[in-house]
């Protein structure tokens, strides 16, 4: 129908300059004009076009769509352009972004706080304008409604880098950052640092250019967006930064952190801790009851404990997974009449007869992972009520002893379980244990000899020679004493700050030895040896000899047949084709074989043991709790650590990745080797 009020809907480009209509067969050209005029359409309307389409629409019986009703003039572009940068007041020019780009590429965080605070920068925000542009030359178009549309700046007239955008009327800025130039480019450098283990992120807010700019939460979280910051945010830290709090960096993410397995821990039926004695109402203490022994009955159930599950993989801030530490491997023993049972990954341990109970723990961190270890025993029990002197005389037991008193001068107290004395060992006192040995007081005297195929624990220890299977733990300090562990040596220094601790004497430990302080101010040398193991130290001299046994029989079986080595490709090259010869090469062959089984098996055996110590090296730690006094010499495995002025909390270790390789002290607070130099590292020559 010709005339009718058409229902059509102009679609207009987003340059404002192009209109479109779908053409019905039944509208007309007014109706068509008078669409546009009604939109407000004034300029550049195509008559010519809209006849045509209309046209086609009634030729065809169907609508035309998408005809261009109107197009506008376009703009001319310029031949040159201007910046007024609207920059902070004071400031003549763009900022050189130099110091930032060295600071946001910074190693740690500290360095960025302690640098940040000395610059000075723009921080701008996403969608800020930071400059009109004044376009030269060219020439205005117009859109549909008749309004000038200005010129566009000329192809790459403002050379920008990321984080800029550049339209026709201006230079914007496209994320939260700190604007000004780089390269000759102006840009936006974004204001996170990362931290290379995507532990964590930090907002650098450096001290502003003239006002600081208002942020918001979301600001922050686009910009941490833009760092490939996808995980871990913490709004809360957010919101103080916008809401003005002090300081140059800000963490506001953090890495999920892995939910490592639980460490596994028995369940005990019976109290297996000794005691120093039991609390009376009165707030006085009962030293008769030191629990040294606890009794229990036959087919008691002794303790229980599940084997330990896996844990929860974590995520660094950028969203990469921090696997979670393998399950530590658990190992249950049941020693003397103490039956081991598992039923469904669950360990139980019951008493086969009726008498005192023992338990014995050790944990080992490596890196080759964790490694819980419990044994259980119930044996009889000896039960001394006063001193070992002239009235006991010497002790000798099979299963444990108990002495309520002290183990006085020249008397020998001998056990194959544990041994627990609730005074002191005396000057000249011998106590030997295939277990335990438990000291409620001091161990005293040059002459005194400890010895234990598990841990020694003590109060004190003063002039006397100590060697443990495990562990060696003291309560207040070692003093000139000869001390030698399989485990650790762990002395805590309880009395008071700076009381307490290894001053004097020779302590060596297989797996580490942790101290509040370690030599004195007063004492002579102190010596400390970790990553030591004389037995298997002996177990690779013993294996390298049996290799190279082997190695010279094979070398003579070679030279009887004129080759230089007894190998496959030395060997094959003899064989002929004359019988007699043939059968005299393969019966050497044959009788040569056994020997070079055992070449092989102790070449293997050589490079396992091998491995074994030098990761026992390389896991070994001597951790200083205060101060590590002038005097002091490390040994880690065989290389030394002179110790020439004080050292703070200082942890002794062997760093195979240094040049050369050597022993370092780091500051726990630190993750790098400290700088302050505090003694010279050498390669050991022989033992000391």
């Amino acid at each position: 129908m010709r005339g009718k009020e058409v229902p059509v809907h102009l679609v207009v480009a987003p340059d404002r300059r192009h209109a479109r209509l779908d053409l019905p067969p039944d509208a007309s050209a007014a109706s068509v004009r008078a669409l546009l005029e009604a939109e407000g359409v004034v300029v550049g309307v195509d008559h010519a076009a809209i006849d045509e389409g209309l046209r086609r629409a009634r030729a065809t019986g169907q609508v035309v769509p998408g005809v261009l009703v109107a197009h506008s003039p376009a703009p001319k572009p310029g031949t040159g352009v201007k910046v007024r940068y609207r920059l902070p007041p004071g400031t003549a020019q763009l900022p050189p972004l130099t110091d930032l780009v060295h600071l946001l590429g910074a190693a740690n965080i500290r360095q960025i706080e302690e640098a940040g605070a000395t610059l000075r920068a723009w921080l701008v925000r996403p969608g800020q304008l930071l400059g009109q542009l004044k376009v030269e030359g060219g020439r205005a178009g117009e859109d549909l409604w008749g309004r000038p549309v200005p010129p566009p700046p000329p192809a790459r007239a403002v050379l920008h880098g990321d984080g800029v955008e550049v339209r026709p009327d201006g230079v914007y800025a496209t994320r939260l950052g700190y604007a000004g130039a780089l390269e000759g480019r102006v840009t936006v450098l974004p204001p996170v640092w990362v931290d290379p283990s995507g532990d964590a992120a930090w907002f650098v807010r450096v001290p502003p250019l003239g006002e600081a700019a208002q942020l918001t939460v979301g600001d922050l979280s686009e910009a941490l967006l833009a760092a490939a910051v996808v995980r871990g945010a913490d709004t809360a830290a957010m919101r103080r930064c916008v809401q003005g709090a002090a300081g140059v960096v800000h963490c506001v993410a953090q890495a999920i952190p892995p939910q490592n397995p639980p460490a596994p821990e028995p369940h005990f039926t019976f109290d297996h801790s000794f005691h120093v004695g039991a609390a009376r109402e009165d707030g006085t203490t009962d030293f008769k009851e030191r629990n040294m022994f606890p009794a229990v009955e036959a087919g008691a159930l002794l303790a229980e404990c599940p084997e330990p599950g896996p844990g929860r993989d974590g995520v660094t801030v950028t969203g990469q997974p921090i696997p979670a530490r393998a399950p530590p491997k658990l190992e249950i023993i049941g020693l003397d009449h103490v039956r081991h049972e598992v039923v469904d990954g669950v360990h139980r341990l019951y008493a086969e007869i009726g008498g005192t109970a023992t338990v014995q723990s050790d944990v080992r961190h490596s890196s080759r992972g964790e490694r819980y270890r419990w044994k259980l025993a119930v044996r009889s029990a000896l039960k001394i009520n006063g001193d070992v002197d002239y009235g006991t005389g010497h002790i000798d037991a099979q299963g444990n002893v108990a002495v309520k008193g002290k183990v006085t001068r020249g008397f020998r107290v001998t056990a194959t379980g544990d041994i627990r004395i609730g005074g002191e060992l005396e000057d000249g006192a011998v106590v030997e244990a295939g277990g335990d040995v438990h000291v409620g007081l001091g161990i005293i005297g040059a002459d005194t000899v400890v010895e234990a195929g598990g841990t020694i624990r003590a109060r004190f220890v003063h002039e006397a020679r100590l060697e443990a299977g495990g562990d060696v733990r003291v309560q207040r300090y070692i003093h000139d004493a000869q001390v030698r562990a399989g485990g650790w040596v762990k002395v805590a220094g309880r009395g008071g700050r700076g009381v307490g601790g290894i001053t004097g004497g020779r302590v060596v430990a297989r797996r580490g030895v942790e101290s509040r302080t370690l030599g004195s101010a007063y004492a002579g040398g102190t010596l400390v040896e970790v990553g030591v193991d004389d037995h298997l130290a002996a177990r690779i001299a013993d294996t390298r000899e049996r290799f190279e046994q082997a190695d010279d029989a094979l070398r003579a079986v070679a030279a009887r047949l004129g080759i230089t080595a007894f190998d496959e490709p030395s060997v094959r090259g003899l064989i002929t084709d004359d019988p007699e010869q043939r059968r005299g090469l393969l019966a050497a062959v044959r009788d040569a074989r056994p020997t070079l089984h055992r070449q092989v098996l102790a070449r293997e055996q050589l490079d396992a043991l091998l491995h074994e110590m030098e990761s026992l090296v390389t896991d070994a730690r001597v951790l200083v709790e205060e101060i590590t006094h002038p005097g002091v010499t490390v040994w880690v495995g065989k290389h030394r650590f002179d110790v020439v002025d004080p050292l703070s909390k200082a942890r002794f270790q062997f760093d195979p990745n240094a040049h050369p390789p050597r022993v370092v002290w780091r500051d726990p607070g630190t993750a790098r080797p400290a700088t302050r130099r505090g003694g010279g590292a050498r390669s050991r020559r022989s033992m000391v």
